[in-house]
Formats: C-alpha cells, structure tokens, sequence
C-alpha cells in the first residue's frame, strides 16, 4: 500500500493464506489489489508484469521449480523477475540446516495450539544461543521485539518445505523461462548479517525471443506483482 501511495505504480499481492482479507480490509489505495490464490498457478494473464518479485515463498511449496515456471510467465517483454531462495549450505550451516529439518519435521505437523507451544519452547532455546552468542562476540541479527522473534521462529520450523538450491540450478532455471540472468546480489551495505550468505537474491529480464510469450499487457501502465 504505501508503495502504490507513494510512487504511483499498480501492485497486486498474492497470498494463499485468509490473511489476504485482513489486508484487504486495510488498503486505502485504488492501485493496490489483493489476490488469493496459489504461487503454483496464480490467477493471473501472463505478460502483463514490469516486475514479479517473490521474496522467500517459493522455496516452502512441495515444487520450487515449478513455482519458479508459473511466475515466470507473468513479466512483459524486459520485464524482470527477482527471487530470494534459500541457498545450499556448506560447513557448520549445513549442519545447522540439517538440525533445522529434523526439527521441523514433526513440528511442521503439529495441531495449530501445540504447534504455537513448540514455536514458544523453541524461541527459549534460541534466546540462549543468541546470549552465547553476544558472549563470544560474535554478530546477532537483530529482533525488534518477542512477537518479532516468534514470526522469525515460525518461519523457520512450521512451513511443511523449506528448500535449498545452488546458484547454477536457479540461473538454469532463468534461461529455459527465456530470462537473461542479471546476476545475484552478495552484499547489504546497511547490515553485516547476510554476509557470507548462500542464499539466493537473484534477478533476471524477460527476453523478447522468449518462446510462446504473449504480451497481453504491452500498452498497460507499469504494473508490479508482489509475492509476500
């Protein structure tokens, strides 16, 4: 909303949860459009986006390749595409993402009440290592607040997928969409907590020889999706 408020630009935000409602109810700009509906197959017509931006969202469904292929048809022409996925750890982060998995294994599974339990009892143990952690030295991300710190706990061990790609897989998947890759963001210059980060923030243009690509939207204003 306080985009389209403040530049003018038309967004549409997806989301498969009844949240989409509350946010809805809250929008005060006639450029801001709440869908509800499947990342896997959005109700969309292909071709009408400048920019489709998906944040931390395909990684979670049972499929991120085939996330990745439906959003992929929805960008113009030089359109972009950018993603944010979670890349393939290696040394101690790849130790802590296997015990990450085995935790959330059967928390994922978990009725809502035992699961919000489980979610309490596991910011506990994170609170110590983060006191540890502030003993050894070593840098913390920082957390605004508890209801902060349990949406970041949440994310971590309840969605049912959470999975990690390597760069080169995720470029591949940019070129058979008839992307031209733009490259990956490595650094943050207003934080030190994602360096040395694997994970992916990529982007990429939408080629005009792309094959089968239908510009439905060519003489439509500028219009960004947003995939939260």
């Amino acid at each position: 909303m306080t985009l389209a408020q403040r530049f003018g630009i038309e967004i549409i935000a997806l989301d498969m949860a009844f949240v989409v409602g509350r946010a809805f109810a809250q929008n005060r700009s006639n450029l801001c459009h709440f869908v509800q509906g499947s990342v896997l197959a959005p109700p969309l017509a292909s071709g009408i986006a400048d920019l489709t931006y998906s944040h931390g969202v395909l990684h979670h469904t049972y499929d991120t390749r085939k996330a990745f292929d439906a959003i992929a048809k929805l960008p113009k022409s030089d359109g972009l595409l950018y993603v944010w996925l979670y890349g393939r750890k290696a040394g101690w982060r790849a130790f802590r993402n296997l015990v990450l998995d085995i935790i959330r294994l059967p928390v994922s599974r978990l009725p809502r009440p035992l699961q919000t339990v489980a979610v309490y009892g596991l910011v506990s143990v994170h609170m110590l290592a983060r006191a540890i952690k502030r003993v050894a030295g070593i840098t913390v991300q920082p957390i605004a607040s508890l209801r902060h710190f349990c949406f970041i706990i949440r994310d971590h061990y309840t969605p049912p997928y959470a999975r990690t790609h390597r760069e080169a897989e995720v470029v591949s998947w940019f070129e058979s969409a008839g992307y031209r890759s733009e490259g990956r963001r490595r650094t943050w210059s207003h934080t030190d907590v994602w360096k040395g980060s694997e994970d992916l923030s990529m982007l990429g243009t939408r080629l005009r020889t792309s094959a089968g690509h239908t510009d439905a939207g060519a003489a439509a204003p500028r219009t960004t999706y947003i995939y939260s």
